[in-house]
């Protein structure tokens, strides 16, 4: 049994300025499209974002749990980014790229389904 099928959905699901590429909420919005649901609440910024600005959101929605791929986010991400946002990088993670562009090439990509971007 999901949370959702517990106590129903109370977080938004955090959307691009364009309404279409979901920045946080991909679990949840796969969860409710099971249960039938056809609408929820989205939260969406009032102005474009920058990449930048797009990439904290993904990466702070996500922090709460479940782990990352250290190796995807040391290619994608500035070491003192993630510092800044919290992240305890573990001190075998070095910043030079090595050895993680198998990782990348390895990496799932997302697509969305109701329009096709890749992500």
């Amino acid at each position: 049994m999901t949370s959702i099928d517990d106590v129903g959905n109370f977080s938004p699901i955090i959307c691009d300025f364009d309404q279409v590429h979901i920045l946080g909420g991909n679990k949840r919005f796969n969860a409710l499209k099971r249960l039938g649901e056809t609408e929820t609440r989205i939260s969406v910024p009032d102005r474009e974002l920058s990449e930048e600005e797009r990439q904290r959101i993904i990466l702070l929605s996500n922090m709460h749990k479940g782990a990352f791929d250290l190796d995807i986010l040391k290619l994608e991400f500035d070491e003192v980014v993630l510092e800044d946002l919290g992240f305890d990088m573990p001190p075998e993670v070095d910043f030079d790229g090595s050895d993680s562009q198998a990782k990348i090439n390895q990496a799932t990509k997302h697509k969305c389904p109701e329009c096709g971007y890749e992500f």
